[in-house]
């Protein structure tokens, strides 16, 4: 049990997966960068790296590539989790409630590492992009990428829970991946709550970070995903795991 996330780690973080993550960044990173055209700003360039989508309107676009940024890595991590908790569950060892944890544990581990790559990659794109594509950055534009990078990476790590918490739940992972999807489609629900939906909330133009009054703050967007992350966290470790092999 004590290798157990270095298996998990060796399972997920294979060429495949990361190539996968980095054509992501890349194609929509030079995605955004045609749209430009003439030189930005390194403000305009984050902000329109990260826009996303907005709340109480549809754009096809901008909603598909919101899809894809945090639905890419989450199928992957869905695949992994079910065929790690399906090739476990064979295992008298791990049927244990100290082997159930260690389990969950590991999962949990590896799963954050898996992201955290995936934000450095939207970090080196931020940065790279900024060089290439705009004027540059400058400390306000720096931090504002720091801020957006930060944000998508809990975005898409709530998800994840919330996907794992509902397939410890009904062991179905096809149902934890169209409750997200249905997620983020709340917004395009008119209605100022929407603003406050978790899911996608990593979109700029949802908080008021460049134009004032438009979406929430910034301190607010950071505080519903953190709230939500420690929650989620919490209630896996004490609860989830007795579950996940049932």
């Amino acid at each position: 049990r004590r290798d157990i996330a270095g298996s998990y780690f060796h399972a997920l973080m294979i060429p495949r997966n990361l190539l996968i993550l980095l054509g992501v960044v890349l194609g929509v990173s030079i995605y955004k960068a045609m749209g430009n055209g003439a030189a930005i700003s390194g403000v305009e360039w984050i902000y329109t790296l990260f826009a996303g989508h907005g709340t109480g309107y549809f754009q096809v676009l901008p909603f598909l590539e919101l899809l894809i940024i945090s639905g890419v890595p989450l199928y992957l991590l869905a695949a992994f989790v079910e065929q790690t908790v399906n090739g476990q569950s064979i295992f008298v060892s791990v049927r244990s409630k100290k082997g159930r944890r260690h389990l969950v544990k590991g999962i949990l581990s590896v799963s954050i590492i898996f992201l955290m790559v995936y934000i450095i990659f939207w970090l080196m794109a931020g940065l790279i992009g900024a060089s290439l594509f705009s004027t540059g950055l400058t400390i306000v534009s720096f931090r504002l990428m720091l801020y957006a990078v930060l944000m998508k990476c809990l975005d898409i790590l709530v998800q994840y829970l919330i996907m794992l918490g509902i397939y410890i739940a009904t062991r179905q992972v096809t149902i934890g991946f169209l409750v997200l999807v249905a997620g983020n489609l709340l917004c395009i629900i008119p209605g100022n709550w929407v603003a406050y939906s978790p899911f996608g909330l990593s979109s700029l133009t949802r908080i008021s970070v460049v134009e004032p009054g438009i979406g929430i703050s910034a301190v607010s967007a950071f505080g519903i995903e953190a709230a939500i992350l420690t929650l989620m966290i919490a209630g896996i470790l004490m609860w989830g795991y007795k579950k996940i092999l049932n």
